[in-house]
């Protein structure tokens, strides 16, 4: 099972609660989240399994039967600075291969390569404390990519999502079974 939907947030709130999403797909309250040893939200149920991703006025929200991560990302505008943080935290070569694209290319790809690491790493359930240069990515097939991961980090697959306008979005699984049987509603958000 695998449910991937986006939201879109209330007026004058940040985000929705991941408790009241995961009561809405399920139709009852799970109850209280619990916390990994890295402050990662769980359900209070074997072999369910959830990811949230704010950005912006919208949230992805992904229940599934099997460990996941996502994330979402509204494209804004970068100057200087997305090369600069591509340095600071992207892996040397995927540093490089930025600043050699155009500025137009280098503002999606960017973006495109820090969804597909902050996947993975919620996947971890590590976040950002793990380092988006603690692996790398190698593409499978359009749009799907094996990690590489580093010392103590696990494989995984991470898969571009189709997104709403003006967005980009990933998923990490485990890099058994087929990842294929995905469905999802269509990007446009939900209310």
């Amino acid at each position: 099972m695998l449910t991937i939907r986006f939201f879109q947030n209330p007026p004058g709130d940040r985000s929705i609660p991941a408790r009241d999403l995961a009561a809405a797909l399920l139709g009852r309250d799970p109850g209280p989240l619990a916390l990994s040893a890295f402050g990662k939200p769980a359900l209070p149920f074997p072999g369910l399994h959830f990811s949230k991703s704010d950005s912006g006025p919208l949230t992805l929200f992904v229940l599934s039967d099997r460990p996941c991560g996502a994330d979402l990302q509204r494209i804004v505008p970068l100057k200087e600075e997305g090369l600069s943080l591509a340095r600071r935290f992207f892996r040397p070569e995927e540093a490089a291969a930025l600043e050699a694209m155009g500025e137009g290319e280098a503002r999606e790809a960017f973006f495109r390569l820090w969804v597909r690491k902050e996947a993975y790493l919620k996947y971890t359930g590590r976040g950002l404390s793990a380092g988006l240069s603690a692996f790398a990515l190698e593409e499978r097939a359009p749009g799907v990519f094996s990690v590489l991961p580093g010392p103590g980090l696990p494989p995984a697959l991470v898969l571009d999502l189709p997104a709403p306008e003006g967005y980009l979005a990933a998923l990490c699984l485990p890099p058994e079974g087929d990842p294929s049987p995905i469905s999802m509603d269509p990007c446009s958000p939900s209310a």
